[in-house]
């Protein structure tokens, strides 16, 4: 399966959890994991879904060891981000906040090399550009 599948499948995956969530949560009408249910659905599944669309469209961006690292970086990142989150706004030990922040770093890591990813793409490919010339 291509990087791009995988993202893909990992961002509907994570989608439908943030998705249960949210439902689970009005149907409770408890809305203690709201944060949770909004990076999951923000970071999990738009993130990954819009990365996943990219490498299928740049297929030569996707066959890089830093497109790897990526997936894992950004699913690792959102299961250490949500996780701790929700045990901590559920009255864990206040120590979870370190793993919510650990999360978060992964999680803006994956997004500086996602962004070097693209630009690296963009400038093998110097005909394709993000902004159109004038």
């Amino acid at each position: 399966m291509g990087l791009g599948n995988r993202f893909l499948i990992t961002a509907l995956l994570f989608g439908t959890m943030g998705m249960a969530l949210g439902l689970a949560m009005g149907a409770s009408h408890d809305f203690t994991l709201m944060p949770v249910h909004a990076h999951l659905n923000l970071l999990g599944y738009v993130g990954m879904f819009i990365a996943g669309l990219y490498y299928r469209t740049a297929p030569e961006a996707a066959e890089s060891r830093m497109a790897e690292v990526h997936y894992w970086a950004n699913a690792v990142g959102v299961v250490m981000l949500t996780g701790p989150l929700a045990g901590l706004l559920l009255g864990g030990a206040p120590q979870l906040g370190l793993l919510v922040l650990g999360g978060g770093v992964i999680l803006i890591s994956s997004m500086m090399l996602f962004i070097l990813i693209i630009a690296m793409s963009v400038l093998r490919s110097p005909g394709v550009t993000i902004v159109p010339a004038e």
